[in-house]
């Protein structure tokens, strides 16, 4: 696949999910995608099967939380600190970042190719305030300058819920919100996850609903009171 179909890809994608994306966003979400293909030959960073048709679904997923996160942004200082769980190849914090440029992205993600490539990443698309923690969440608690200092916990495809606001909650400022992304059964994780939102003060705020190539997709927010 060409540059410029992988941008048509990634256009169109977005846009079946009701967002407008500015062609200098689509030109640097290009350039991102083909980074993560050229580097998943040598790590395994997405499937490799149909992987520029992936990429293009990974990103137009990631990107669904935009109105998500600009709602955060009204209540939340200037600039919003925002923290990515588990970042893997970067999915969903890269694109958010690309297309909210003010925003600070902390990318937290254990695996030291995974961290190497985050990092490798950012300096090819120039991107400004980008940290990179190879580290997992259990031992950043111990970190006590990252505890409540987070306007935003983004986790994609990294656990349960229950599991999930065990590890995101201590992140978050009062007020804070997480968006957790699923791919179904999100009612089911939030009642399995109920004692665990009862102990950490975390509260659904809303479910939104979308498709991405015709499969169904959930995203928890749940507000830190």
């Amino acid at each position: 696949m060409t540059d410029q179909r992988l941008g048509l890809s990634i256009k169109g994608s977005a846009e079946t999910i009701g967002l407008e994306v500015s062609p200098g966003q689509i030109q640097q979400l290009e350039q991102y995608a083909r980074f993560v293909l050229d580097w998943n030959q040598k790590i395994n960073l997405i499937s490799r099967q149909k992987a520029e048709q992936t990429v293009a679904g990974h990103i137009a997923d990631s990107l669904a939380a935009l109105p998500l996160l600009d709602e955060a942004a009204i209540s939340s200082p200037v600039p919003m600190t925002v923290m990515d769980l588990g970042s893997g190849g970067g999915f969903p914090g890269f694109p958010l970042k690309i297309c909210r440029p003010g925003i600070n992205l902390t990318c937290v993600e254990a695996t030291q190719k995974k961290a190497k490539f985050l990092d490798l990443a950012s300096q090819e698309l120039a991107l400004q305030n980008v940290t990179v923690v190879p580290q997992h969440s259990q031992e950043l608690v111990k970190e006590k300058e990252l505890l409540g200092k987070y306007d935003v916990v983004l986790c994609r495809a990294v656990a349960g819920l229950k599991e999930l606001v065990k590890s995101s909650f201590p992140f978050l400022r009062p007020g804070g919100v997480l968006l957790a992304f699923k791919a179904q059964k999100a009612e089911q994780e939030i009642k399995e996850a109920e004692k665990e939102l009862a102990k950490t003060h975390l509260r659904v705020k809303t479910i939104k609903e979308y498709v991405i190539d015709g499969k169904s997709r959930q995203i928890i927010v749940l507000e830190k009171q």
